[in-house]
């Protein structure tokens, strides 16, 4: 939540500096998208790399520790010791740190889009000699 905090933050900041700076105080939806989404990327590669240096090299076994949280899950819903077995090969397939990092800019990608969406709509000022 703090992350999403300040991402959103970021956005706003990167908004209003572009209206003032940029858009003599004037800013379209297009123009707020476009910063709001750049702010966001940029703090998801910025994030990610740090996963990835944190699953590397800080605590490598975190990636052994999430596995076993999910045979766990796994073994609490019922299944039998062969059907854990199978998912725990399927899974692990996706929990290197690479495959982590790579769901993760996807997944950021998204949010991000989201997230930036929102805050144009909410900040956008368009010039009202532009529109007519």
């Amino acid at each position: 939540m703090i992350g999403l905090a300040f991402t959103i933050m970021f956005m706003v900041m990167a908004i209003n500096e572009y209206r003032t700076k940029i858009g003599n105080g004037w800013v379209s939806f297009g123009a707020a998208f476009k910063q709001a989404f750049i702010v966001g990327i940029i703090g998801s590669v910025i994030g990610l790399s740090f996963y990835y240096v944190y699953l590397t090299a800080i605590d490598p076994g975190f990636v052994e520790f999430q596995m076993q949280m999910q045979v766990d899950r796994l073994a609490e819903s019922g299944l039998s010791e062969e059907a854990i077995t199978s998912q725990v090969e399927q899974i692990g397939k996706f929990m290197t740190p690479g495959m982590q990092v790579i769901f993760g800019m996807v997944f950021s990608v998204f949010i991000s889009a989201v997230f930036a969406l929102i805050v144009a709509a909410i900040k956008k000022h368009p010039n009202p000699e532009e529109i007519a």
